[in-house]
This record gives structure tokens, sequence and C-alpha cells, in this order.
């Protein structure tokens, strides 16, 4: 298996379609959502697509706490040196500076 990817808003329609194609590619997929434009009956859809159900969180990642526990957890228990994060954002409001700061914690 390649990579872990983490995909906010993956619920929605283009990060669900997203998170289909990098689950077929081979990529484990981590899907965080807040669910505010979707709802967890996405991830059925996705894992009768693919066969495989993506980890989920439900989180709206405007939290800030919330957030930084999260990455904080994933990048302790799930990625190490050799299997490094990426992440791919679909939210509108504020992509730049989630960007920038969520990957600078990778």
């Amino acid at each position: 298996m390649k990579a872990k990817v983490i995909v906010t808003g993956g619920s929605g329609y283009i990060g669900s379609h997203t998170a289909i194609e990098l689950i077929n590619a081979g990529f484990k997929v981590l899907i965080i959502d807040d669910l505010s434009n979707s709802s967890k009956e996405t991830l059925n859809r996705i894992e009768q697509i693919t066969e495989r159900m993506p980890d989920f969180i439900e989180l709206n990642l405007a939290n800030k706490k919330d957030r930084f526990q999260v990455i904080k957890k994933q990048k302790r228990t799930h990625i190490t040196d050799n299997d490094k994060a990426q992440i791919l954002l679909f939210k509108v409001k504020k992509i730049i500076s989630y960007s920038i700061l969520l990957t600078n914690m990778l």
C-alpha cells in the first residue's frame, strides 16, 4: 500500500470522487469532514465502489484545538518516516492557510 492521504472535505462531491481514485490507486485514505454539506452515507458508497472503507474523522477544521490533536495523532500513530502523508484540501474557506498549516505540521 502506498502512503496515507488525508482528504479534507472527502465526503463531498469532489472529495469523494478523489478519495475513490486515490483508493483505487492503492493509497490509504483518511477523510476528515464536518459533514456540513454531505453525509456519512457517502462513506458507504465509497466502500461499495472500491471495496475498501476509508478511515473517517468527523471534524470541523476551523476548530484549532481539535485540528491539532487529530493531525498530531495521525503523525504519531500512522505515519512513519517512510510513509509520508499527503494532504488534499477541498474546502473553499481558508484553503491556503489550512494547507500551509497542515503541511508544516507533517
